[in-house]
């Protein structure tokens, strides 16, 4: 017993003095009297503070990160692998690593590691007309965005409609007023805003009850040109495909034979908290460019390097301007971090703020802005500059991918762009997809250009708030979505039987 107890102790502080490692609360002494019991209970339950293992006992964590093959196997433990994770643990974890007994009982048998509910659907034969959405609607994503919005339109269309979180996702969840599932819908066309190299962890998640007898809808956006094997596969598991642009149609086109539609996201000014003094939130004085992104949305893609770049070819040290770089989820990405802050170098006028504000907060930052930048190399679609150019900012941005649905020469700044193939994976994009690289000597005369013309800057600006207010309002999406409705129930009063449910059953068998 004492050599087991020395085995446990010392897999479980191995690593507790590691900044962000979820082992930060010391364990009860298993030497002391009276204490092992708390210590298998300390081992069964999880870092509830941390971000991926807040739901993973402190044991089979450490277990995880001790072997290659399982961080490769789950490698969003946070999110849509916890439920797998967790059952190769139960069949197979056990026996292979030799977990002390106390400690499988406290976890399994005292319910210290829970199950998911398995959830139950209304049947098939009590359905009627209405879009149930599905997805991050919780999250502060842009696919989370993308189905709050197209909730919203259905709302203003009239149509019946209801939400279902899906919370699989490292993303912070601060949508807390549209965290209730709605499990006993009884509406017939499944809206799923779910990327579809997640789809599978969806289907898995609500199973086959979820599709039986209804339409279903996959909404995706996806960043390069090439269609992929997950977008294959997701295929299956829809009857038809709506993306966020035509850029994305392309791609996803590609991949299937089922029908692919764009519908463009609703643009509408966002609500600006005018109470708030954006230099209480880190926004600089003077001249600002402003640039928003999110580290879990691929470095590579958003390209703040590139940005950075650009503005010290613009701009000497101290000339005028500031860059201001705003993200969320740095510390998820702490090597991508520190590159961004090599490139900046010690520039005082290159300023870095990580860190989750409020939607009218960001609002707030956008509106205060100068001048909005994206030198990204892909977007699904791109809702902060669609943003800014609801709030009368200039926007300069790469001329290429979803963008391109409401941003043209005259309305706004756009920059040359190259395609190229990725030299490397960058995950969730590989290597050999292709994408577009950013002139930044383009970008840096632009952003020289709305610096010192700044009368012609804001007659662009006032040209792009009313293109996307005008042309790519509430009113287009609610058109769409209305007309979807209709044609989806034309089709299946004409005898289409989707085969979805059929196929997920197969899938959870195989």
């Amino acid at each position: 017993m004492a050599s087991e107890k020395v085995r446990v102790v010392r897999a479980a502080r191995r690593r507790d003095d590691h900044p962000g490692h979820p082992l930060v609360e010391r364990p009860p002494d298993p030497f002391a009297p009276g204490e092992l019991g708390a210590f298998y209970e300390w081992l069964a339950s999880p870092e509830e503070r941390h971000e991926v293992a807040r739901a993973t006992p402190r044991l089979c964590y450490e277990l995880y990160l001790a072997r290659k093959d399982l961080v490769s196997a789950y490698p969003h433990l946070g999110s849509i692998d916890s439920l797998r994770f967790r059952q190769w643990v139960l069949h197979f974890g056990l026996g292979e690593e030799e977990v002390p007994e106390p400690v499988r009982k406290a976890a399994f048998e005292d319910g210290l590691w829970p199950a998911e509910p398995e959830l139950t659907w209304s049947e098939a034969s009590g359905l009627h007309p209405g879009y149930l959405v599905s997805g991050y609607l919780t999250a502060e994503l842009g696919l989370g965005e993308a189905a709050r919005r197209g909730l919203e339109a259905m709302r203003s269309a009239g149509i019946p409609c209801a939400g279902y979180p899906f919370a699989h996702t490292l993303s912070r969840k601060g949508h807390v007023e549209l965290a209730l599932p709605t499990t006993h819908s009884s509406l017939d066309v499944n809206a799923v805003f779910v990327a579809p190299d997640q789809l599978r962890a969806f289907v898995v998640h609500v199973g086959p009850s979820f599709f039986a007898g209804r339409y279903t809808v996959g909404t995706w956006a996806w960043e390069t040109e090439d269609a992929t094997e997950a977008m294959v596969t997701a295929s299956s598991f829809v009857d038809e495909i709506w993306t966020l642009s035509d850029f994305t149609r392309a791609s996803v086109s590609k991949a299937t034979d089922k029908p692919v539609l764009t519908f463009t996201l609703p643009i509408v000014e966002p609500a600006v908290d005018r109470s708030r003094d954006p230099r209480s939130l880190g926004m600089p004085d003077g001249f600002v460019f402003l640039f928003v992104f999110d580290y879990l949305s691929t470095a590579e893609r958003k390209n703040p390097r590139g940005l950075v770049a650009a503005f010290c070819r613009a701009f000497a040290p101290g000339e005028g301007p500031t860059l201001l770089l705003k993200s969320i989820n740095g510390d998820r990405a702490t090597s991508e971090v520190e590159r961004l802050r090599h490139g900046a170098g010690e520039r005082p006028d290159i300023v870095l703020l990580d860190g989750y504000l409020d939607p009218a907060e960001c609002s707030a930052m956008l509106a205060r802005a100068d001048c909005y930048v994206s030198l990204h190399r892909a977007e699904g679609f791109g809702l902060t500059m669609a943003e800014a150019m609801a709030l009368g900012r200039p926007v300069i941005a790469s001329g290429y991918s979803g963008n391109l649905e409401f941003m043209n020469e005259e309305n706004s700044y756009l920059v040359p762009v190259t395609p190229i193939q990725l030299e490397a994976d960058a995950p969730p994009y590989r290597k050999g997809e292709t994408w577009g690289d950013p002139d930044l000597e383009a970008a840096a005369e632009l952003m020289r250009r709305v610096y010192e013309s700044p009368g012609e800057a804001a007659a662009k600006a006032a040209l792009g708030r009313r293109y996307v207010l005008t042309e790519h309002g509430n009113a287009r999406a609610v058109r769409f979505l209305a007309s979807r409705f209709e044609a989806i129930h034309e089709r299946l009063a004409g005898g289409y039987e989707s085969r979805v449910a059929e196929r997920v059953v197969e899938e959870l068998n195989r």
